[in-house]
């Protein structure tokens, strides 16, 4: 298992693994947007402030995380946030996840942030993904509450 940066030639393959990501998930009623994915692939190669690190294994992607670097709302102050974090079914339990955390929290705290902050939101082995969070140093910080709106 490789873990590298995101290379214009791993964008389709990342759009897909997104793709995939967004129909197990419970965002699946919401739209997948290609353009919009492809602005975000565009961040990541172009702006420091965003990254994704890609999981290869035999020269195929099989999985992928997406990140940034804000401010808090209410102060200049930085930190790090990740978008997605996916593994393609057939490489979970694989050190892919880890190693794509681990590489992401590496590339975080390079720049100048107050704390690194991940969260599962999409219903997908929630279980298993805060399992490994608390693996890497994570500590549960606070909940989101979602209502749907017809």
């Amino acid at each position: 298992m490789i873990i590298s940066l995101l290379t214009p030639e791993d964008v389709d393959t990342c759009i897909g693994l997104g793709w995939m990501m967004h129909r197990e998930s419970a965002l699946g009623p919401i739209t997948f947007d290609v353009p919009k994915m492809k602005q975000i692939a565009h961040a990541c190669l172009n702006n420091p402030d965003w990254v994704c690190f890609v999981a290869k294994h035999e020269d195929a992607t099989v999985g992928m995380i997406v990140g940034f670097v804000g401010q808090y709302w209410f102060s200049k102050e930085r930190y790090a946030m990740d978008l997605a974090l996916y593994v393609h079914p057939e490489f979970r339990g694989s050190s892919a996840a880890f190693r794509l955390l681990k590489e992401f929290t590496t590339w975080a705290s390079q720049q100048n942030i107050r704390q690194i902050r991940c969260g599962e939101t999409t219903r997908v082995n929630p279980e298993a993904t805060a399992k490994l969070y608390k693996k890497m140093g994570f500590e549960v910080g606070g909940q989101i509450f979602v209502r749907p709106v017809h």
